[in-house]
């Protein structure tokens, strides 16, 4: 309870709001949606930006330890060398070269890799990098079908449940009418 206030009084004007934002929303979402339809992409802008942000570099030093057995310090430590590289030539993954991916890994881990060029290409790529993560809240397409499938079974009950409402409400409301009519009438 607010001190020395009804609470009527102190949340008048938060009700007020709150119903403001939902009526905005009913406008805002579907033109949200009109704009997300028609969205056009430029893949190779996004795919080359996507490797010059050395956004998988996780992913990079996470198979270098799953294939070569080698500790995540190492690993990230060979990862943030080539990643320092790239960057300092304003280029991607994708561009770096195999022989300095081999310099840099046996600099690090004192001998030379047991990974092959296609392995390290699949490891910094976006596709491998959403693939690979299947835990649940994952991008991976089995977790996000599964995760999808859950969302459009409790939309689908959430809208059983509120036309039962609604047709409680429209029950409700011709009893009430059915009521009050009766009374007129003096049936009641």
């Amino acid at each position: 309870n607010t001190p020395f206030a009804d609470m009527n009084d102190s949340e008048r004007e938060t009700q007020a709001t709150g119903f403001d934002v939902f009526e905005r929303l009913d406008h805002a979402l579907p033109l949200l949606g009109c704009f997300v339809a028609a969205m056009k992409t430029n893949r190779a802008s996004i795919e080359s930006r996507i490797q010059k942000s050395m956004a998988t570099i996780t992913e990079l030093a996470d198979t270098l330890v799953r294939a070569e057995g080698i500790g995540f310090r190492a690993a990230h430590h060979v990862a943030s060398k080539l990643a320092r590289e790239a960057l300092a030539h304003g280029i991607g993954f994708d561009e770096l070269s195999w022989d300095l991916f081999v310099r840099t890994f046996e600099e690090v881990v004192g001998r030379p890799p047991h990974v092959d060029r296609e392995v390290l290409a699949s490891a910094t790529s976006p596709e491998n990098f959403v693939a690979v993560r299947e835990m649940p809240g994952g991008p991976g397409p089995r977790v996000l079908r599964a995760a999808l499938a859950g969302y459009t079974d409790r939309l689908a009950a959430l809208k059983a449940a509120a036309e039962d409402v609604r047709k409680r409400i429209a029950q409700a409301n011709a009893l009430r009418d059915q009521l009050v009519s009766d009374f007129i009438a003096g049936e009641a």
